[in-house]
């Protein structure tokens, strides 16, 4: 079986060098920045090591400051994109709406810096930083977003948190793998170690975690959360919507 899967990435191999060599392109890239050799179907992606930014260095030193790259993903950039990066700019990170939470991150922090002192108040004890500084982010990132604390020691929430967490660590578990599909798209037609049926049921499940929170929402509009302030910006473009088909 695997021998198979050899011979067939090899003929693939010789078929996408056939077509690259032998037939006529129409369009020819010009002033392009230096680029190392890549490999056809997956590009520079061979070059992609950890860690990527002692990569992307030592590219640099030898093609200069300025690299061309080309990668197997892609996705069509149209108004729909544009409008997103423009909302992420202006109404998530800009810098009001990041000091407006300013109190969170404090908040947090001086409860992390309490947990340290519980912990270290009968004398020198190793502590495990990591573990805190994920709890940290975490907690600030979800009260920024929805107001809610999942991890941590005093969370109230138990079992909405266990199913959050439990599905950021799948999330995480995921993020670590990778589909055959996405280098090679000849195996887009097979599902290589049920990657995408994972895929689907953890979107899902996520689906539902934040389908739950934005009802949350709907029902208590005083919170002063990003989900929030993303419902009272989509009601404010939908009645823009309806006033100007009425005018």
């Amino acid at each position: 079986m695997a021998n198979t899967h050899l011979y067939s990435l090899l003929v693939l191999f010789l078929l996408v060098l056939a077509f690259k060599f032998l037939l006529p392109t129409g369009k020819k890239r010009k002033n392009l920045a230096p680029s190392p050799p890549s490999i056809p179907i997956i590009g520079h992606l061979h070059l992609l090591k950890q860690p990527i930014h002692r990569t992307l260095e030592n590219l640099s030193t030898i093609y200069g400051p300025i690299v061309f790259l080309r990668f197997i993903a892609s996705t069509n950039y149209g108004d729909h994109w544009r409008n997103l990066r423009r909302i992420c700019a202006i109404e998530i990170f800009s810098s009001s709406r990041l000091n407006s939470s300013s109190g969170i991150r404090r908040d947090e922090i001086k409860q992390l810096a309490r947990r340290l002192q519980q912990v270290s108040s009968n004398g020198f004890s190793k502590v495990e930083l990591r573990s805190m500084f994920t709890d940290l982010t975490f907690n600030i990132v979800m009260r920024m977003i929805a107001g809610k604390r999942y991890y941590g020691e005093d969370v109230n929430l138990t079992e909405e948190a266990n199913t959050f967490k439990e599905t950021m660590k799948e999330y995480a578990d995921l993020g670590g793998l990778t589909n055959l599909a996405d280098v090679f798209p000849i195996f887009q037609c097979v599902d290589c170690n049920g990657f995408v049926r994972k895929c689907v049921g953890l979107g899902e499940r996520m689906d539902l975690i934040l389908q739950g929170l934005i009802e949350e929402h709907r029902r208590d509009k005083d919170r002063n959360t990003m989900i929030n302030h993303l419902l009272t910006l989509r009601a404010g473009f939908s009645a823009g919507i309806l006033h100007g088909r009425r005018t």
